[in-house]
């Protein structure tokens, strides 16, 4: 079964990348045969979510930041970062933060994350407003 799963997967794989010449490189049977970790560990560039994570700890601890404006600079995927690490923030237990329900508006007023019509960005913001008790999102949550 792993020899036909496998037979396919590369069949399916050559024919999708057949102008790539790097294909042509590829050690099919240390990837598909071998053991242990793969023959090449790929590099993960992560510096597109470092941006909104710093800004996230930022409001967390301080309750704004200077210029900030995700329209047209953040992609949604930056955005969903932003809210989910306050999310996590929020839920690590400190009380200790400047998150409160003002701020929340004034960053709303300046993004419009409860009008966006992306599920992940409304998901977590309404999240975000429940669990820090701000009851201008009641109604819409």
């Amino acid at each position: 079964m792993v020899w036909w799963i496998s037979r396919n997967g590369k069949t399916f794989f050559l024919a999708y990348f057949k102008d790539n010449k790097a294909v042509d490189h590829i050690d099919w049977e240390a990837w598909i045969y071998g053991t242990g970790w793969p023959p090449h560990i790929c590099e993960i560039n992560n510096t597109h979510v470092l941006t909104p994570r710093v800004a996230a700890e930022e409001y967390y601890a301080y309750g704004c930041l200077k210029n900030l404006n995700f329209d047209g600079a953040w992609t949604s995927d930056q955005k969903v970062v932003f809210l989910e690490k306050l999310l996590d923030l929020i839920d690590s237990g400190s009380h200790l933060h400047s998150f409160t329900a003002q701020v929340m508006q004034e960053l709303d007023s300046r993004n419009n994350f409860s009008k966006s019509m992306n599920s992940e960005i409304r998901f977590r913001w309404y999240l975000l407003g429940i669990k820090i008790e701000n009851e201008n999102v009641f109604d819409d949550a």
